[in-house]
């Protein structure tokens, strides 16, 4: 900013305060992307994780459909029963970080959608603690299931970078 204002000649030339500065280095994350194995391995301890207490049912759920449809964390745990259409094989997503959408639901994840109890009272497709709330943290969950199939370095967002990857292969 105060080398353009010399620029634009509003600062005398040579005097920017923050020349001796240095600039804060951002290191980017290198996108992660699951391998088919990985995907695989990730699978098979998805199918054992709530008889081995890895994760809830509704926690294993939530991150199949992570896999299944690329979507955001927030989206998928903000899901109300109502905004799933089985007939059409779509999901309106409310609390999107773009606004409001709707995404196709592909047959894998109505399969798992519709293996979920619903819980009367509450509107939530993967219900909160409390009556009437959502559940918004699946993180120690992840943390288990992530470590027991051997991908410590996966965050649960590379789950929507392997989505998109294999969407575009």
């Amino acid at each position: 900013m105060f080398n353009l204002a010399e620029l634009w000649e509003m600062r005398p030339p040579g005097r920017n305060p923050c020349k001796s500065v240095r600039r804060y280095k951002v290191v980017r994350r290198k996108e992660r992307f699951l391998t088919p194995k990985e995907l695989a391995r990730l699978g098979r301890v998805l199918d054992i994780a709530s008889a081995e207490r890895l994760a809830s049912r509704h926690a294993a759920a939530a991150i199949r459909l992570l896999v299944l449809t690329g979507c955001r964390r927030n989206e998928i745990m903000g899901l109300a029963w109502q905004d799933l259409d089985f007939e059409a094989g779509e999901m309106r997503l409310r609390d999107s970080k773009t606004g409001g959408r709707v995404v196709p639901m592909p047959p894998a994840a109505a399969e798992v959608l519709a293996e979920l109890p619903r819980i009367d009272g509450n509107p939530w497709v993967f219900p909160g603690k409390r009556k009437g709330t959502h559940q918004v943290n699946i993180n120690d969950s992840w943390d288990r299931v992530r470590r027991r199939a051997d991908l410590d370095d996966v965050r649960l967002h590379d789950l929507r970078h392997t989505f998109a990857s294999r969407a575009l292969a």
